[in-house]
């Protein structure tokens, strides 16, 4: 039958706003559907984020100022407008962006319709409310939220099934198929406890193992709140060097990080039940893996063989699966950013995910989706190129970056950089990679009164990048030129630093560069073997 529409756009999320204003921009007949003021909140959510990195970052230095003053007026505990800075949050929310705005959108073209998508059928039906809108194809951007406190308490023992929304009008798979159209759940968020809050909470818990939930515990920490962060598995999708340096790093600024099994008390349902309404209690932000912000039918998350993946455990993933293409199950529904990872993901990431997407779903699905050379910067520490990403890769994409002949050395990404780590005295065993490393102890920044490291890894495959891992002050912004250094020698470097401003972190860049273009000379390497023969050779002939 006839279609209304080229795409519908699932939104509500950044990348949502990103795919509609993309489609538009091809001549495409576009809507966007998406529950009313959630763009709003999360955004909302983003600015709320940037401001307290910026008081607490002004508040850290006003106190190196007052430790260094001779006299003794003593130091005054600065008391925070909560309520000015939400204010602030809602109103950045609101202007900023405005290429993103719902009006904007309109002026353009796109047909927003702000009302909750309630089915979706096979045939591409979505309806709302008031609406019925037929496409030609869909593509689902609307995000993931926080998955409850409840299904934490044995985060070993859940099996995929209980990882979906507990809601009455979900069905099964199988129901799904019998019925072509199911309803979608009602949304929900994780940091409705700051945004209600009449004060900045004293006490906060923060559950969650993302870098996400690393910048809310810096952040907070710095605002002067006691914060906990109870983590599963510690920045599991960092390099192992970066999670050990951000760890000692929290401590060092007062973040009590807690492991989800101690913080629990698993000695009875009750005293579990009582530690999660202290929890509640206290301000906690669920800032971990969520679950899919709205519950589609099985046909489109029905998981193909080709399509499943795990994470560096093991475990099976059960957020929506697609393939490289961005494809779910149904070959005329697309997905990207956060639904696909179950866990929130970097803009940058986000960005190209949905450009990708929408570029498959109104013309022939050809364009594969790259990781490789987009960089993920996260205020004080930042990476680009392979990292133990496997919930964002595949096979078929280290076969095209690394080639048949390593691909048995990479079976699972996961084993990536702890095979580095353990290989990097026994370059031989590994074939061809090597990773270069520089580092300074603190920052000579005066105006941080805790512990500034700085920390750069270089990790190369037969003299060519692969990944870089920053940390330090500036590496979110640094990161990004130096993303096109990516597949590139190692000495491309050299050329790049010298048309960027020098700093502390550009410094470290340089260092491991330079280790990684002396290690040609080294014992074992060719160049070295060959100019000893030559030496050799040429003190034997007479003169």
């Amino acid at each position: 039958m006839p279609s209304d529409y080229d795409l519908v756009i699932l939104g509500g999320s950044f990348e949502g706003r990103i795919a509609a204003i993309t489609a538009v921009g091809y001549g495409a007949r576009v809507a966007l559907v998406e529950p009313p003021g959630l763009f709003e909140q999360r955004q909302q959510k983003h600015y709320l984020l940037q401001a307290l990195q910026q008081l607490g970052e002004g508040g850290n230095r006003q106190g190196v100022v007052r430790q260094l003053q001779t006299t003794n007026e003593g130091t005054v505990q600065a008391q925070w407008d909560w309520q000015a800075i939400l204010a602030w949050s809602a109103i950045a929310a609101q202007t900023q962006n405005p290429t993103l705005s719902a009006d904007y959108l309109n002026a353009c073209g796109v047909d927003v319709v702000l009302e909750m998508p309630e089915r979706l059928s096979r045939q591409l039906v979505v309806t709302t409310a008031t609406r019925r809108l037929t496409a030609r194809g869909v593509l689902a951007a609307f995000g993931t939220v926080p998955l409850p406190i409840s299904s934490l308490l044995e985060p070993a023992e859940l099996e995929p099934a209980k990882l979906e929304p507990a809601t009455a009008a979900s069905k099964t798979d199988a129901e799904a198929e019998t019925n072509a159209e199911e309803r979608l759940s009602p949304f929900m968020t994780g940091i409705d406890p700051l945004l209600s809050a009449s004060e900045l909470p004293n006490e906060i818990t923060i559950f969650g193992d993302s870098a996400e939930a690393v910048m809310w515990a810096e952040a907070l920490c710095l605002m002067g709140s006691k914060v906990r962060l109870v983590s599963d598995r510690f920045l599991r999708f960092e390099d192992a060097d970066v999670r050990r340096l951000v760890r000692s790093q929290l401590i060092a600024m007062g973040v009590s990080i807690i492991p989800l099994s101690s913080f629990f008390n698993r000695q009875d349902q009750q005293n579990q039940q009582n530690t999660v309404d202290s929890a509640i209690s206290e301000q906690a932000l669920l800032l971990g893996q969520g679950q899919p912000a709205l519950i589609l039918p099985g046909f489109v998350k029905s998981p193909t063989q080709d399509q499943t993946y795990t994470d560096h455990q093991g475990h099976g993933k059960t957020y929506l699966h697609s393939n490289h293409r961005l494809q779910t199950s149904h070959p005329r529904i697309f997905a990207c950013g956060s639904l696909i990872a179950g866990f929130s993901v970097h803009r940058a990431i986000a960005i190209a995910e949905a450009k990708t997407a929408v570029r498959n779903a109104l013309f022939l699905p050809t364009r594969r989706m790259r990781y490789r050379a987009i960089p993920e910067g996260y205020y004080r520490f930042a990476r680009v190129g392979q990292t133990p990403r496997f919930a964002r890769q595949s096979l078929p994409i280290a076969k095209d970056q690394y080639g048949d002949r390593n691909l048995a050395n990479l079976a699972n990404l996961a084993n990536l950089n702890n095979n580095l780590n353990s290989n990097l005295n026994n370059q031989d065993s590994w074939d061809g990679w090597s990773v270069w490393t520089a580092s300074s102890p603190n920052s000579t920044d005066l105006m941080r009164m805790d512990p500034s490291p700085s920390y750069c890894k270089l990790i190369c495959y037969e003299g060519k990048l692969q990944s870089i891992h920053l940390i330090g002050d500036g590496a979110d912004e640094l990161i990004v030129p130096l993303a096109a250094m990516i597949g590139k020698p190692v000495s491309a470097i050299a050329h790049l630093i010298k048309e960027l401003a020098a700093d502390d972190l550009m410094d470290l860049v340089a260092a491991a560069a330079k280790k990684a273009g002396r290690s040609r000379w080294q014992p074992g390497q060719w160049r070295r073997d060959w100019a000893e023969n030559w030496f050799n050779w040429r003190r034997s002939q007479s003169r």
